[in-house]
């Protein structure tokens, strides 16, 4: 949670409005564990719904960040190239 906010205050104060939805938004940002199996599971599920909505243009670009690409970030560029950046926790500046 610590993360989420720091990303959130981060985006507010450079001038970015945070949106409830993905939809219709210029940037879709994902928060994805990597360390607890229910959650990777969670994670990645909800990866592949924001690429849905970036195929179908409903959303512009796709950050995933968190311990999720800190840990696995190679592997999850090979297999996840629709995605435009992934940010670990020790990159969220």
């Amino acid at each position: 949670m610590v993360d989420l906010e720091k990303t959130a205050a981060l985006l507010v104060t450079s001038g970015m409005d945070l949106a409830a939805q993905p939809e219709g938004a210029d940037i879709g940002i994902v928060f994805a564990c990597g360390f607890i199996d229910s959650a990777k599971v969670e994670s990645i599920e909800e990866i592949l719904a924001m690429v849905e909505l970036k195929r179908e243009g409903k959303l512009g670009y796709l950050l995933v960040i968190g311990c999720m690409p800190q840990k696995y970030g190679e592997q999850l560029e090979r297999d996840l190239p629709e995605v435009d950046a992934f940010v670990g926790t020790s990159n969220l500046e």
